[in-house]
């Protein structure tokens, strides 16, 4: 949604535009690789004590919440790293999934299945450190099958040409080379980018904290999209019956509504 209106607003100006896409990818700019990196060193009997410690967090469902983020962080915190990060990508978790099916399709939700396009990656990669083989998979995986899929259509439906200079071949290759460890920073996102390109940025730009490219999803579905959900996913005779509980589905909903937990991309 947000590129369809930038490319059509973008197409008012111009007829070519530059796309930093693969930039997080090629240069560890996820806060999820973060994440990862940091999960790897801390003890388990610490992580659990922390999640219990959430609890007194203030809850808001803004961008930057540090309640949302501690949650996720500690969802799983006895887990293998790759099975943390499979956690933290997933619209719905393995036990979630599970529940949301209708019975006669519980068995689509099994791990091998729904993960395999990940995993395939994460098994290529196995002769490299954890956090190496979760970059080698999101380079393989949702940068091609999703982040480009959406520019190219999005910015063709304003006949808009997008190039994506970080998806240069040579660059690519050049940066697989550093080991992720040095392209993913703990204190701060992309430290081999921004070094490289420091002097020549306006300190507020290169200070600039991280900000995903999205949409209020969590507010937009407790106002007019909310009302949207009920009538179409909900209501009496809805399509999605044949394939998910609807009582699971109207559980997540009213959770979502009263503001206890954070559903909005589930929910869409």
């Amino acid at each position: 949604i947000p590129t369809y209106l930038v490319s059509r607003l973008a197409r008012e100006h111009v007829t070519v535009v530059l796309s930093g896409d693969g930039g997080d990818e090629v240069f560890g700019g996820y806060d999820r690789f973060v994440a990862a990196a940091v999960s790897r060193r801390l003890p388990a009997g610490v992580a659990r004590a922390a999640r219990r410690a959430t609890g007194v967090l203030h809850r808001d469902h803004g961008y930057y919440s540090l309640r949302r983020r501690a949650e996720r962080f500690l969802e799983l915190a006895e887990a293998p790293v790759i099975d943390r990060y499979q956690s933290w990508i997933s619209v719905a978790n393995r036990e979630l999934l599970d529940e949301l099916l209708v019975p006669r399709l519980r068995d689509l939700a099994i791990p091998s299945s729904v993960e395999a396009s990940m995993r395939i990656q994460y098994e290529r990669a196995s002769h490299l450190p954890s956090l190496d083989q979760i970059l080698f998979a999101n380079l393989k995986t949702y940068l091609p099958d999703d982040l480009a899929v959406k520019m190219d259509r999005m910015s063709m439906a304003h006949s808009l040409e997008a190039r994506s200079p970080f998806l240069d071949t040579a660059l690519i290759e050049y940066a697989a080379r550093i080991p992720a460890r040095g392209r993913v920073g703990v204190r701060r996102l992309k430290p081999v980018l921004r070094r490289a390109f420091y002097p020549l940025l306006p300190e507020a730009v290169w200070n600039r904290k991280k900000h995903g490219f999205g949409v209020p999803m969590g507010k937009w579905m407790r106002g007019e999209l909310g009302t949207m959900f009920v009538d179409e996913v909900l209501g009496l005779g809805a399509r999605t019956g044949d394939l998910i509980d609807m009582g699971v589905a109207a559980r997540l909903w009213d959770e979502h509504r009263r503001g206890e937990r954070e559903h909005g991309f589930r929910l869409w």
